[in-house]
């Protein structure tokens, strides 16, 4: 039974091989992270960064982009539905009905574009 290695412990990692430890002692030991000294209130310093609380703002360009993305599935939606209505219509209504539905959703893509790029500057 002296073959077995010892327990583990939590937090500790062993250094590799090949590693060069340069004779310190604690080279494969993890260490918290330290607060600092003096507690950091009152030192009128500002972090850069974003609170964790909120969700940073949503440009107007993103928020169109993301009414883009749901009328692209909504259409898409609408699309499979009308297919599957018209999938034992005769050709002569799905030759009409298809042009039609076609020109309605780049109109549709187009009135949308046409409005975001009236709102959103730059």
């Amino acid at each position: 039974m002296d073959d077995q290695l010892p327990p583990r412990e939590v937090g500790v990692v062993a250094p590799a091989e090949s590693e060069d430890t340069g004779g310190r002692e604690n080279a494969g030991r993890r260490t918290p992270p330290r607060a600092p000294a003096h507690g950091g209130q009152g030192t009128g310093l500002r972090s850069n960064r974003p609170r964790l609380d909120r969700l940073a703002d949503v440009d107007l360009e993103e928020k169109y982009a993301i009414g883009l993305g749901v009328l692209s599935v909504v259409l898409l939606i609408v699309g499979g539905v009308l297919g599957r209505a018209l999938s034992h219509a005769p050709a002569r209504v799905t030759r009409t009905v298809f042009p039609i539905a076609a020109a309605c959703t780049l109109a549709t893509f187009g009135i949308f574009v046409v409005i975001a790029r009236a709102h959103v500057k730059g």
